[in-house]
């Protein structure tokens, strides 16, 4: 929303289609697909002391400030170089260019599994395609998010729950791959 000026109801309208799109698939597997037998909730009867590694936090911390400070510098170069920046994706529009940045935005978020730093990405390419694109590549970078074995939601699953890696990916690759189709189809609505 930052890096284009836009207002929360701008940003909310953009992505519109896919929240349509993962709210009606939530819908369809809760009532669809779930039974009571799927559902199976243990509570412990004791509680385990967590001990917290300070050196990781520490080194988690120096990574996020370092990739915030590299982030806000290619924002501001991009900024700067704007008008030469456009002349590029112009042309590279015309050898496939909108495809590469998609596909480099899904597996660049499928590696980091993280929404800051997909966002980050995000905050990078869409100034310099424009608000058009923001179905497309936010699509894009959510479902290499969503996929991503170091997404801390997968791991949160499956440590506190036991979430079964193949049976994660079925439901969670068909919402992924409608979100993605809605982003491509209100893309194509909005560039046409």
């Amino acid at each position: 929303m930052a890096a284009l000026g836009l207002s929360y109801f701008e940003w909310f309208w953009a992505i519109f289609p896919l929240f349509v799109t993962m709210v009606i698939c939530t819908l369809v597997y809760i009532y669809g697909f779930l039974t009571e037998d799927d559902i199976d909730i243990q509570v412990r009867e004791t509680r385990e002391v967590q001990k917290l590694d300070t050196w990781k936090i520490w080194k988690s911390n120096l990574f996020t400030i370092g990739f915030v400070a590299i982030l806000l510098l290619v924002i501001s170069i991009v900024g700067q170089y704007n008008e030469q920046l456009q002349e590029l994706v112009k042309w590279s529009d015309a050898h496939g260019g909108v495809v590469l940045v998609t596909a480099v935005l899904f597996v660049a978020s499928l590696i980091l599994g993280s929404s800051g730093k997909y966002a980050g990405l995000l905050a990078i390419i869409l100034p310099i395609y424009g608000v058009s694109y923001i179905p497309l590549f936010v699509a894009a970078s959510w479902g290499g998010y969503m996929l991503s074995p170091t997404h801390k939601c997968f791991l949160i699953g499956r440590r506190l729950f036991g979430a079964n890696l193949k049976n994660y990916y079925a439901v969670v690759l068909v919402v992924v791959s409608a979100v993605f189709l809605v982003g491509v189809a209100a893309t194509v609505a909005r560039t046409l």
